[in-house]
């Protein structure tokens, strides 16, 4: 279908206003994409596997905001008194009441900020440092997000809908962008020599294995590696290579109990442990349940990909082959510690863009998707091409690749449509480019 801000002949209805404005409800439309696996629970879920997965994970041997490390303002050193000077002020209580436009950080009011206050003969809160780079980068107050195509409403279409929850979920998907500054996870390899790059690709490489076997919703996967990063980022201690299966299990569980309808088995965990697993299995997964829950200070709402890629594809009215393509980018991106930084709606932006550009030349970040993104054309353009990269990598043989062949076989399954067989577009990089994370 097509939205009233795709075409240049409507392009004079879509200009910027000033105040956001939502059209008056229309009539319902039931023409949108719906996962696979909705539906009855009854129903044969389309990620239903025979075959178990292998009980045993393959492990190669050889500071966030949750990182808990360092000093702060309270507990490390002494703060000199000092004068902070008015104009500061003005500009910290600005971004505290959210008076910033989208264009703050182009107009170098946090920067001035941050510069003014390491000007100061005083300590400055590595907290309040982060915050004012994270606005410098582009974190602004979704209040202050200016409706690009005001005169389409998806929610207002589907407000007869119960499962739809349409005169919340716009406000819903704001808020969960809000939250992805609060569970960025950061370069925690370092602090984890027994670990290695490969490591993170083998994890993910079984858990989505164990997924298809235990046929799991695709949203506890996702939540499932972002749980294992962020704990890893999060734990302070290093952590052996021989605990990885025992935490990656842990975190499958929690995601599990946080996104399942019914609850996982306990003896279904352990059984993924398989012959390694040692006598005492079950106090050593409820201890490390615990400790896994206790780091991440019992928050497991972590705003889901997955989740985004969905509304997108709902709001944007298109077609299941795009939408499995797109998820089917968006698995294989789960693989690469590259990505663990990454912003959940923008990674997702960027492979929902580089589906339907797999599936039809030319097609273009619109209004409506900036609308219920939150992300510009600009911010989206550099993920799509820096995915499209990494599909070629991952088909390459360079490094474990050859080795990560469970998503590509998966989706190259009837039930997912055979995207897995889609021809990649053409690679902007070299093959043997490093993959990195647009800005």
């Amino acid at each position: 279908a097509t939205m009233p801000c795709d075409s240049s002949a409507n392009a004079e209805q879509c200009k910027v206003e000033q105040d956001l404005k939502r059209p008056a409800p229309v009539e319902q439309q039931e023409n949108y994409a719906r996962d696979p696996s909705d539906g009855e629970p009854e129903a044969k879920r389309l990620c239903d596997h025979a075959n178990p997965p292998s009980s045993v994970l393959p492990i190669e041997s050889g500071s966030s905001c949750r990182d808990g490390g360092g000093e702060t303002a309270s507990g490390g050193g002494d703060m000199h008194e000092c004068r902070v000077p008015s104009d500061v002020v003005a500009a910290l209580e600005a971004v505290v009441e959210g008076v910033v436009d989208e264009k703050a950080h182009e107009c170098g009011v946090a920067s001035d900020v941050v510069a003014a206050l390491e000007a100061l003969e005083c300590s400055v809160p590595s907290e309040v440092v982060a915050a004012l780079e994270a606005l410098v980068a582009g974190v602004v107050d979704e209040e202050e997000f200016i409706d690009p195509c005001p005169d389409y409403d998806y929610d207002a279409e589907n407000r007869n809908d119960p499962y739809s929850v349409a005169d919340f979920a716009y406000d819903i998907f704001a808020y969960g962008r809000s939250r992805e500054k609060w569970f960025a996870v950061g370069d925690y390899m370092p602090r984890h020599p027994g670990l290695k790059v490969n490591t993170h690709a083998n994890v993910v490489e079984w858990l989505v294995d164990c997924q298809e076997a235990m046929s799991l919703n695709h949203e506890s996967l996702y939540l499932g590696v972002k749980l294992f990063d962020l704990y890893l980022d999060a734990e302070k201690d290093p952590v052996p290579r021989s605990e990885i299966q025992l935490l990656a299990i842990v975190c499958l569980c929690l995601a599990c109990k946080y996104e399942e309808s019914a609850p996982v088995m306990v003896d279904d965990m352990l059984s993924l442990w398989g012959e390694d697993a040692p006598l005492d299995a079950e106090a050593a997964l409820q201890q490390k349940h615990l400790h896994v829950l206790q780091t991440l200070d019992y928050d497991l709402g972590a705003p889901n990909s997955y989740a985004f890629l969905r509304r997108y594809a709902k709001a944007y009215k298109t077609d299941m082959n795009s939408l499995t393509l797109a998820r089917y980018i968006l698995e294989t991106s789960l693989y690469y510690y590259e990505y663990v930084g990454a912003s959940a709606s923008r990674i997702a932006a960027g492979a929902f863009l580089l589906a339907l550009r797999m599936e039809k030349a030319g097609a273009e970040w619109t209004p409506a998707m900036h609308k219920y993104s939150g992300h510009a054309a600009s911010l989206v353009e550099p993920w799509a091409a820096e995915l499209n990269h990494m599909m070629h990598v991952n088909r390459s043989d360079i490094g474990i690749n050859p080795k990560l062949k469970t998503v590509r076989g998966k989706y190259a399954n009837e039930a997912y449509f055979k995207v897995g067989k889609v021809p990649l577009l053409p690679d902007a990089f070299p093959i043997d480019r490093p993959l990195t994370r647009p800005n």
